[in-house]
């Protein structure tokens, strides 16, 4: 077949440009701002870890020792759910996800107030004031952080991860 048959052919394959550069690779950030935006979202993983594993150590305490959930804040076996979720939003916030940061923050913050809506307990409120005060810092940072990555390439789009794609896959049959 000739070159002109071929391009005059109507179901050949559209011509895709190939992309090579700087905007196929994510920038590496050296400023100090950069580092703070790092440092901040690491600190809420941090505080994010901390809950998953204080929420596991105290359901396995409740399931071990056939306490009753009243008395340890209403948790139970259904707890390692949870602890799943934060560890999977704490992961994303290591990786500087605007979305795993504002829904750890916001997770945190309405299991915390069901939590005392429930049991009427208002005990370890300081604590909580303190692990939600880094969460929140590193929604700031994971904010900051996408735009100094905008503003050093702003071409580059990152791709959706694997969480992400598992979210998205939840959230459509849902109707979300």
């Amino acid at each position: 077949m000739s070159e002109l048959e071929d391009s005059n052919n109507p179901y050949r394959a559209p011509e895709t440009p190939i992309v090579s550069g700087p905007e196929l690779t994510e920038p590496v950030l050296e400023s100090a701002e950069a580092q703070e935006a790092r440092k901040r979202t690491k600190s809420g993983a941090v505080a994010g870890f901390i809950v998953a594993g204080m929420t596991a150590a105290i359901a396995t305490f409740v399931v071990l020792s056939g306490s009753s959930a009243d008395q340890l804040g209403g948790l139970d076996a259904w707890a390692y759910i949870d602890v799943a979720l934060i560890v999977a939003l704490a992961i994303g916030v290591l990786r500087q996800s605007r979305v795993a940061a504002v829904a750890l923050l916001a997770y945190f913050v309405f299991a915390k107030i069901y939590m005392i809506a429930t049991t009427g307990n208002l005990g370890g409120i300081i604590v909580s004031l303190i692990i939600a005060y880094y969460m929140a810092r590193a929604v700031q940072g994971a904010f900051t952080y996408a735009r100094l990555q905008r503003e050093a390439a702003p071409h580059y789009r990152k791709p959706v991860s694997l969480l992400g794609k598992i979210g998205i896959g939840l959230a459509i049959p849902m109707g979300l």
